[in-house]
C-alpha cells in the first residue's frame, strides 16, 4: 500500500496473485466480527495447561482405556441377546 491524497490509501498490485494477503484479511475479519475477549480465553488456557500437568503414567492409563473403548465386538446383535 502506499499512501495517496490525504487519508486516502491506494493498493498497488505487485504480484499476479495474492492469496496469502485474501487468507490474513480473511481472518482479520472473522476477528473483527467474532470480536473474543482475548485476555479471558489466554487466562483460561493458561489455567487448562497448568491442571494438564499429568504423569506418563496416567497418560498411558488413558490410552489403555481408550483402546479398550474403542476395540470392536465380536458377533452380531443376534449373539448378544
Amino acid at each position: 500500500m502506499r499512501r495517496g491524497e490525504g487519508d486516502d490509501r491506494v493498493w498497488v498490485k505487485k504480484r499476479a496473485r495474492n492469496e496469502a494477503l485474501d487468507c490474513r484479511i480473511y481472518a482479520l475479519g472473522g476477528l473483527y466480527i467474532l470480536n473474543p475477549n482475548l485476555k479471558v480465553i489466554s487466562e483460561k488456557m493458561a489455567e487448562r495447561t497448568e491442571e494438564e500437568d499429568v504423569t506418563k503414567e496416567e497418560q498411558e492409563k488413558r490410552e489403555r482405556e481408550r483402546k479398550i473403548k474403542n476395540t470392536r465386538r465380536l458377533g452380531g446383535f443376534v449373539r448378544n441377546w
